[in-house]
């Protein structure tokens, strides 16, 4: 009994179409299934072998929340592991990615990263470890 893992996170998304553009072309991650569930839809992406993102739309109209990223008490970001991470910087330019912090060395963590928004305004870090 406890946890082994993640299964999936979850993002709730303003348009699936753009979304799946963003994850797809801009990030490049593998798509998984679609599927219907009546009142909503989701569509899975490959993260790694054992862990999944989970787009939601729901076939209703809904609120759209903006927080800042210092807001307390909220979900942060994703933080993915990418390899290379200097030519993915170069690839998310070309692509047309909204990034808010170009590839940097964080000192402290002792790792490269980029911050980026995705198209529902969900912040994405993108992070390479010093080897």
């Amino acid at each position: 009994m406890g946890i082994i893992g993640v299964d999936h996170f979850t993002i709730n998304v303003i348009s699936m179409e753009e979304s799946i553009y963003f994850y797809e072309t801009i990030l490049d991650l593998t798509k998984l299934n679609l599927v219907d569930m009546g009142d909503h839809t989701l569509q899975y992406f490959k993260l790694d072998s054992n862990t999944m993102l989970e787009l939601i739309q729901y076939h209703y109209d809904t609120d759209i929340v903006n927080l800042d990223v210092d807001t307390k008490g909220i979900y942060r970001h994703l933080a993915l592991k990418v390899k290379g991470i200097n030519e993915f910087h170069k690839q998310l330019i070309k692509r047309g990615a909204t990034i808010t912090s170009p590839l940097a060395f964080c000192e402290n963590l002792d790792f490269y990263n980029i911050l980026l928004k995705d198209p529902n305004g969900v912040e994405i870090e993108l992070l390479e470890r010093k080897e």
